[in-house]
């Protein structure tokens, strides 16, 4: 499962644990009153879909995202704090919060990565 780079959209690379470590510092920037929120059926294992991930490893699931409006910037709800993640919960519970179609994927032309 451990790649050492990440491919960025501008056709750079990113150490992995950097990336993952901006991912985390982006988190903390977000702010959960502002924030959008979606989805995506991703690999458990592998949120940001940067890893190579070997059969036994491979489980997909639903996971969340806060999307920061200046930046664009999508962060892992589990890259973020536990107080904004749980707010966020509360704007989604709400109903405060709605969801595109949860069917964008990491790499895209349009993602940040």
């Amino acid at each position: 499962m451990r790649d050492n780079t990440v491919m960025m959209k501008e056709r750079s690379t990113m150490n992995v644990d950097h990336f993952l470590a901006s991912r985390a510092a982006d988190g903390l920037k977000i702010e959960p009153a502002t924030s959008e929120v979606d989805w995506a059926w991703a690999q458990v294992l592998d949120p940001y879909g940067i890893h190579t991930l070997c059969p036994e490893e491979q489980c997909v699931g639903r996971m969340y995202y806060a999307i920061s409006p200046e930046s664009g910037m999508r962060v892992w709800f589990g890259d973020l704090p536990a107080a904004t993640r749980k707010t966020l919960w509360e704007r989604i519970k709400s109903g405060g919060l709605s969801f595109n179609d949860g069917l964008f994927l990491f790499n895209d032309e349009d993602d940040d990565l």
